[in-house]
């Protein structure tokens, strides 16, 4: 190795080990990217903990008279996990689903017969999904005079399915998704205070290029985004009793939050003109993207537009890629389109920062 090259590597390495001090060194900043997650995960996770009870409560909304409509009421009410409230209007009904006030919607269209289907609303967030669908199954079943599925309710515990309590399954990701969108936005007060004391002359100066120096400047906050996630995923799993899904899976889709998260890094420390948009406006635009996301409610309860407006932002693919992860136990191949389009948000993310970034300096 020439002596250029070992002079530009210890220059990048130098400048690497700075950025990762300076992305460190604030304990307002662990606290927010460590504790407060898990505070907000407990808290949460424990006040939804007390939906998830052996007895599923199910809402009902059918046309008057309609006789197979109240058949169906009777075979439900007559069913031992299940409490069946009659409901007269459809938003009312859909709304209480996402408050956690039912566990499931079901909604008899008009000169329905039991051989037809049922729209049934059911939270992603919702543990219980699986048996209240073999449990219905196996109503319509015995209301046609059919077979009963093989697929019969297993009760482990007190728990159906012996599941883990649903706050924790929902609010464990959402919390990850969050706060790692949260560390980008904040650690990109590093760029602004870079570019605002003049520092950047002096890096230009080093042997170094401008696209190593930008290298240099993304490890800090790469390794704290790492390290932080994966804090999360496992308090998620040893301390609320999380089930991930599969581990390549995760171990995907946390990567690719991860390049994400370091891509709006750069990007937003190129854009924030001032070390005072950077710390006030930041946490704002992070919430704006959890919610808009889904990460403080299922993105299933808000009408369609909405939803897909929500998909714009990197934040819903996460969201919807650990989701499929805990509710579904699908595999890596399952979470594929979410990691691609994560990928693609890193991408864009990262080259326009970069590109930004080397005009700063160039201009410093």
């Amino acid at each position: 190795m020439t002596a250029a090259k070992r002079s530009r590597l210890a220059a990048v390495r130098a400048f690497s080990g700075m950025s990762a001090q300076a992305a460190r060194r604030s304990p307002a900043q662990i606290v927010t990217f460590f504790a407060m997650p898990v505070f907000v995960m407990a808290f949460v996770g424990l006040a939804l903990r007390g939906y998830t009870t052996p007895q599923f409560t199910v809402g009902m909304l059918g046309t008057p008279g309609s006789v197979a409509a109240e058949r169906l009421a009777e075979a439900l009410e007559a069913d031992p996990h299940l409490r069946v409230r009659a409901y007269e209007d459809a938003e009312f009904m859909r709304v209480a689903v996402f408050r956690g006030r039912l566990h499931a919607g079901i909604r008899v269209p008009e000169g329905w017969s039991a051989s037809q289907d049922l729209d049934v609303w059911v939270s992603k967030a919702g543990a219980g999904s699986a048996t209240l669908r073999a449990i219905l199954d196996r109503e319509l079943a015995q209301l046609t005079a059919a077979p009963p599925p093989a697929a019969t309710l297993d009760v482990v515990d007190g728990d159906a399915l012996g599941s883990p309590p649903i706050g924790f399954q929902y609010t464990a990701p959402s919390n990850l998704v969050l706060f790692v969108v949260m560390n980008a936005v904040l650690s990109s007060l590093w760029i602004v205070t870079l570019r605002r004391t003049g520092l950047g002359k002096r890096l230009v100066a080093t042997p170094a290029s401008r696209s190593e120096l930008t290298l240099g400047l993304a490890v800090g906050p790469f390794q704290l985004m790492t390290i932080q996630a994966v804090f999360l995923l496992a308090v998620g799993a040893l301390v609320f009793d999380v089930h991930w899904g599969n581990a390549l899976g995760v171990f995907v889709v946390t990567a690719s939050l991860v390049l994400m998260g370091t891509g709006l890094y750069l990007l937003l420390g190129t854009t924030f003109r001032s070390d005072a948009q950077a710390s006030g406006l930041g946490p704002f635009l992070a919430i704006a993207l959890g919610m808009l996301g889904g990460c403080m409610w299922p993105l299933e309860i808000v009408s369609d537009p909405v939803a897909r407006f929500g998909h714009l932002f990197p934040t819903a693919w996460a969201m919807d890629a650990y989701l499929e992860l805990i509710f579904s136990d699908q595999g890596v191949v399952s979470v594929l389109p979410s990691v691609g389009v994560l990928l693609g948000m890193a991408a864009l993310f990262a080259g326009l920062g970069a590109l930004r970034l080397r005009r700063q300096l160039r201009g410093s």
